[in-house]
């Protein structure tokens, strides 16, 4: 999947969030849009393993 793009716009890692992203999580909006903020203090941690801080 990654051959045909250039090294910094490959997919190095990835990682699945435990439960799915829902309204009443507060991880979506009505309209099933991502709070983004919301996702990213939820799951700093899982964000923070796969980008550490040199």
């Amino acid at each position: 999947m990654n051959a045909r793009y250039s090294p910094p716009e490959r997919n190095r890692d990835f990682a699945l969030v435990p439960e799915p992203f829902s309204v009443e999580s507060g991880e979506l909006t009505p309209t099933l849009k991502i709070r983004r903020d919301v996702a990213a203090r939820r799951h700093a941690a899982l964000a923070d393993a796969l980008y550490p801080t040199p």
